[in-house]
C-alpha cells in the first residue's frame, strides 16, 4: 500500500520497509497521532467500533469456524479509531460514552471473605487497574448528504369575484357554440427531486493515550489456568484463573428512556515486548551473570541463641522467567565448629523452601486515563426556530386587554419598556453522598515448595575425613565407624571458628517454574509479588529467611501454522 487517501488529502505515505513518512497538507483538521496501517471492526445491530493499530493477530475459535482480528498495542501507542452509530440510535436523543480499561481478574474459591458474615464467600475478583472515558452528546437530526425538497403546487393567483363571475358567464355560452365541454383537472407542478443516499449513521472518533510511568510498568495481556494442590491430608486441589484484558467500550443510552442502552466492547492486547525473539525461546535455563547472592537466615526467635548458622545463595540479580528454574544452595555450619553437633544436624534437620505469592488490590490507587482531543467535534443540536405571531394577532389582543382611556395616554407618552420576566427560584443542587471507600484486599498463598531432610557433606570436608583415615590407620581398625572417628576429634578439642567456603553441610535444589502462572506486577493499585522463604528447622531451633524474587513475563507469541 503505497498511499492512503481521507477526503482526497493525502495523508501519509508507507514506504516499501513498512515505515510511515508524514504528509500533512495545510489545513488537514489531524492532531499529534500517527496513523495506523491496520484496522479492527467490532460490529453489533447498532453500533460500529473500528480500532486502528499498528499490529492485528487473527484468533480462530476452537472449531475454527470463526476468526477475529484482535489489535495489538505497544508501549507510546495511542488507541484510537471511530465509533458509529445506527440509525435507530439516531433518532433519539442520547449520550455516547467511549471508555478504555484495563482488568485483572482472579478466579479462585481461596479469595479473603467479606467483612460482612451474611455475604458469601466470592469466588471471582474483578479490578480495573486503568481507565479513561469520554462523552458526547448524540442528538436527532437530518441525514448528512441528503437533499429533500417537498413538492411545491402552482396555483394561479386569487381573482376578483367580478372575474369569476365574467369567468362564469364565458363558460356558460362556449357549449352553446363548440358544443360540449368536459373540465379536467388541472396536474400540479412539481419540483424535482434530488435522490441521494442518506447517511444514516453518525461517526465519532476517539483516540486514547496508554498509561506509563517513569519507574513502573503496566501489565501485559495474559491469561492462565492453573491447577493448585492442597496442602495437608484433607486438602483439596482447586482450578484458579488469572487474566489482565484490555478492551475499549462504546456505550449509547437514551435521556428520554434511560432503560434503553446499547453497548459494545472491542478487546485489544497490550505487549509491551514487540522486538524479534531470540532463536533459543523459550528458554530452558535461568540466564545468570555469574553473580550469586548470599542471604542469612535469622532466628524465627530473637531471643534464642542457637548453635550453627545457615545461608541461602541464589543468582543475582534474582529476576527469573516463568520458563525457566530457581536454583539455590543453603549450606550451614556450627559456631564454633563441633563436629557431633554438625553430624547431628546433617541427619535431622528438615529443609523446606517455598515461593509465595502476594496480590493487593487497592481500588483507590488506580491510574486515570486522559483522552486525547477527537477527530471530529460532536454534533451541536438543532436550533429552536420560534415564529413570532402575526401583527394583526398582536393588536386584536392589545384592543381587548388594553382600556380606552390607558390608550390615548400610551400614545402620547414614551414606547413601553419590554417586560422582564422574574426570575425562577432555582434550589441549590444537593451534594451527592460520597461513594463507599473500597477495602483493600489482600491474597497470599504458596505456589510451590520443596521438603528435604537432612544436609548433604561438603566436599571439602569429605576430604579431610578422608586424609583423617588414612592418618590414623594404624591405630584405628577399618571398622571403626565415622561418628566415632568425629567424636575422637571432638573429645582432641580440634575447635575451629567458621570461615567462609567451609561450610559442614550443604544442600542443593531448583524450583521449576511453571509457565502458566502469574508474573510479578507493579502497578498503582494492583501488586504481585514474590518471596522465597527458607526455613530450616532442627530439634526446637528454627531459622528463616524470606528474598523477594522478580518472575518475568514472556512475550506473547501467536502460533504459526
Amino acid at each position: 500500500m503505497d498511499s492512503v487517501q481521507r477526503n482526497g488529502r493525502l495523508i501519509e505515505r508507507f514506504t516499501s520497509d513498512g515505515s510511515a513518512a508524514s504528509l500533512r497538507p495545510t489545513g488537514t483538521p489531524l492532531y499529534d497521532a500517527p496513523v495506523y496501517l491496520h484496522e479492527s471492526v467490532f460490529r453489533s445491530d447498532d453500533i460500529l467500533i473500528v480500532i486502528r493499530c499498528p499490529d492485528a493477530w487473527i484468533f480462530e475459535d476452537e472449531n475454527g469456524d470463526e476468526t477475529m482480528d484482535i489489535p495489538v498495542f505497544g508501549p507510546n501507542d495511542l488507541v484510537g479509531g471511530m465509533v458509529s452509530l445506527g440509525p435507530e440510535l439516531c433518532k433519539v436523543k442520547g449520550r455516547l460514552v467511549i471508555s478504555i480499561e484495563g482488568t485483572f481478574t482472579l478466579i479462585s474459591p481461596h479469595l479473603p471473605k467479606p467483612e460482612d458474615p451474611d455475604l458469601p464467600q466470592p469466588l471471582r475478583h474483578v479490578h480495573t487497574f486503568f481507565f479513561g472515558s469520554m462523552g458526547i452528546a448524540v442528538y436527532p437530526k437530518e441525514p448528512k448528504h441528503s437533499v429533500i425538497v417537498a413538492p411545491r403546487e402552482h396555483s394561479p393567483p386569487r381573482e376578483s369575484f367580478g372575474a369569476r363571475l365574467r369567468k362564469a358567464i364565458i363558460l356558460e355560452k362556449i357549449p352553446r357554440r363548440f358544443g360540449t365541454f368536459h373540465k379536467t383537472k388541472s396536474t400540479p407542478i412539481v419540483d424535482s427531486l434530488v435522490k441521494v443516499e442518506p447517511s444514516t449513521w453518525q461517526e465519532h472518533s476517539f483516540s486514547f493515550p496508554l498509561p506509563t510511568t517513569s519507574d513502573k510498568k503496566m501489565p501485559p495481556s495474559f491469561s492462565s489456568s492453573s491447577l493448585v494442590t492442597g496442602h495437608g491430608i484433607r486438602a483439596r486441589a482447586y482450578a484458579e484463573n488469572a487474566e489482565v484484558s484490555f478492551k475499549v467500550v462504546a456505550m449509547w443510552h437514551s435521556e428520554e428512556q434511560p432503560e434503553l442502552t446499547r453497548e459494545l466492547g472491542a478487546p485489544f492486547l497490550y505487549q509491551p515486548v514487540q522486538d524479534d525473539l531470540p532463536s533459543d525461546f523459550p528458554p530452558q535455563e535461568t540466564p545468570t551473570t555469574g553473580e550469586w547472592a548470599d542471604i542469612t537466615l535469622e532466628p524465627v526467635d530473637a531471643d534464642r541463641k542457637v548453635p550453627f548458622g545457615c545461608v541461602v545463595t541464589i543468582p543475582h540479580p534474582c529476576s527469573y522467567p516463568r520458563t525457566g528454574n530457581l536454583p539455590f544452595w543453603i549450606v550451614f555450619a556450627t559456631k564454633p565448629m563441633y563436629g557431633f553437633l554438625a553430624s547431628d544436624i546433617r541427619r535431622e534437620a528438615t529443609i523446606s523452601v517455598s515461593l509465595v505469592r502476594h496480590i493487593t488490590f487497592d481500588p483507590s490507587r488506580n491510574t486515570p486515563c486522559t483522552p486525547s482531543p477527537p477527530l471530529s467535534t460532536p454534533a451541536d443540536p438543532p436550533p429552536i426556530i420560534q415564529r413570532p405571531a402575526r401583527a394583526r394577532t398582536q393588536t386584536f389582543l392589545q384592543r381587548v386587554t388594553t382600556p380606552i382611556l390607558a390608550r390615548r395616554q400610551r400614545a402620547m407618552s414614551d414606547p413601553p419598556e419590554p417586560i422582564v420576566e422574574r426570575p425562577k427560584y432555582v434550589e441549590a443542587e444537593k451534594q451527592l453522598p460520597l461513594l463507599p471507600v473500597e477495602a483493600i484486599i489482600r491474597e497470599s498463598r504458596k505456589v510451590m515448595f520443596d521438603v528435604m531432610v537432612g544436609f548433604d557433606k561438603n566436599p571439602a570436608l569429605k576430604d579431610k575425613k578422608r586424609e583423617r583415615r588414612k592418618s590414623k590407620s594404624n591405630r584405628h581398625s577399618r571398622r571403626t565407624s565415622v561418628r566415632s572417628q568425629e567424636s575422637e576429634a571432638a573429645a582432641e578439642g580440634e575447635v575451629v571458628e567458621l570461615k567462609p567456603g567451609q561450610p559442614e553441610g550443604v544442600v542443593r535444589g531448583r524450583l521449576k517454574l511453571d509457565g502458566g502462572m502469574l508474573f510479578s506486577i507493579d502497578w498503582p493499585g494492583l501488586t504481585v509479588e514474590y518471596d522465597l522463604e527458607v526455613e530450616i528447622k532442627y530439634d526446637s531451633d528454627h531459622l528463616m529467611a524470606r528474598v523477594p524474587v522478580t518472575i518475568t513475563s514472556d512475550p506473547l507469541v501467536p502460533e504459526t501454522a
